[in-house]
């Protein structure tokens, strides 16, 4: 068998050769196409693998089928590198797979650092342990014992995931610990309001993420409302003197086409933002004065996932405090807050945590424009049950 994995690497030979000569900008492409197909001719390509589109989730099924543990290391190496190593780094890596036979062999042990998140790719292989995962980091086939967070129904063949908050029970086998975190496909971000619109009365509801995403955009005057009501907080917070009369003014220079399109609504849209929304608006406006705060400012947390845009982040340099509001200025419940909005906050939560070195320091609120008085600004503490639901 190593007499084959000789003959089938030198074949690459010349092909690493012309690489060496290749101009910077094609120097990661053509060397990631020379690793994968280096991949498929080694490994053991089945129907169920091609059809994989991820690549490297391809690549790495196929390499955890190569029973030569320092080759299978050497792969594992290389594609590593091709993410982030210079070109002599890159060249040199694939360089060691090419003449990998003419050095000593090697057998390589990984020791796992449990500070740092199982990166894997998913496969369909029976266990009766847990379920069967392709280590990304050495492409070793390990396992992960199921839990509520875990579930194969939930994956796909090459799906892409990170463990998090684990523990090793024997060799290569492993268990999520309470306060551990599963997330799918950190690389594709989503937009915090579509999670949150996604809740159906107390829970997730993955259609109903799914039917939003696909459903067109059709405007209407509850949703014109609610950028006025948005506008109107940014304006109070630069300017929390203004009074209603030229705050409506700035707005309907700001929003003449919607204006027109839904007049027949406006009289009535009017007096609700007199009356209910800018008391409390110029309330929130004027008590924050003293406080270094940012209007909008957007985040994005690749560790998550995710990616959004608060509505007032409050920094409090003395204490090393950041408070976020949430503005709503639809129907408030009786106490607390909605379960999507509740969600909402919990995953700015996690993304005020990512940037802040894992510990954050401050208070999450839901303001509700169309309630009168304290009650209006609610606190929203998010629990370990709600980040692993996120």
């Amino acid at each position: 068998m190593e007499e084959q994995y000789r003959e089938i690497l030198r074949r690459f030979e010349r092909d690493y050769l012309i690489l060496t000569q290749s101009g910077e900008s094609e120097i990661s492409r053509r060397l990631e196409s020379l690793v994968h197909r280096m991949a498929e001719t080694i490994g053991e390509v089945k129907p169920e693998i091609q059809e994989i589109p991820n690549p490297e989730a391809r690549t790495a099924l196929l390499c955890s089928k190569i029973d030569n543990p320092g080759l299978r290391q050497r792969f594992a190496d290389a594609l590593n590198c091709l993410k982030s190593g210079s070109k002599e780094t890159q060249l040199e890596i694939v360089s060691s797979l090419l003449y990998y036979f003419d050095e000593e062999e090697i057998n390589p042990t990984l020791i796992k650092d449990a500070n740092t998140p199982l990166k894997l790719y998913y496969t369909k292989i029976d266990s009766e342990e847990g379920i069967c995962f392709i280590d990304a980091e050495n492409y070793d086939i390990i396992t992960v014992m199921e839990s509520p967070l875990l579930s194969p129904e939930l994956f796909k063949s090459g799906d892409y995931l990170e463990i998090s908050g684990w523990t090793e029970v024997s060799t290569g086998v492993y268990r999520i610990q309470r306060e551990g975190r599963v997330i799918l496909e950190p690389d594709f971000l989503v937009d915090v309001t579509q999670i949150a619109t996604s809740i159906d009365r107390s829970r997730a509801f993955a259609p109903l993420f799914i039917l939003n995403t696909l459903k067109p955009f059709h405007p209407n005057e509850n949703i014109f409302k609610g950028s006025m009501i948005n506008t109107m907080l940014d304006k109070l917070m630069l300017r929390p003197e203004l009074s209603f009369n030229e705050l409506y003014q700035q707005i309907e220079d700001e929003f003449p086409l919607e204006i027109e399109l839904f007049k027949a609504h406006i009289p009535a849209i009017t007096t609700e933002l007199e009356k209910l929304h800018y008391p409390t608006l110029n309330n929130i406006a004027k008590r924050l004065e003293s406080f270094d705060v940012l209007i909008e400012p957007n985040f994005i947390s690749p560790k998550y996932g995710l990616k959004g845009r608060f509505d007032l982040l409050i920094i409090d340099e003395k204490l090393q405090q950041k408070h976020l509001i949430e503005l709503k200025g639809g129907k408030a419940p009786d106490f607390g807050s909605w379960a999507g909005h509740r969600m909402q906050t919990t995953c700015y939560d996690l993304m005020l945590k990512e940037t802040s070195g894992g510990e954050r320091k401050g208070k999450s609120y839901i303001l509700y424009s169309k309630v009168q008085g304290t009650d209006s600004l609610r606190k929203n503490e998010a629990t370990l049950d709600h980040e692993q639901e996120v």
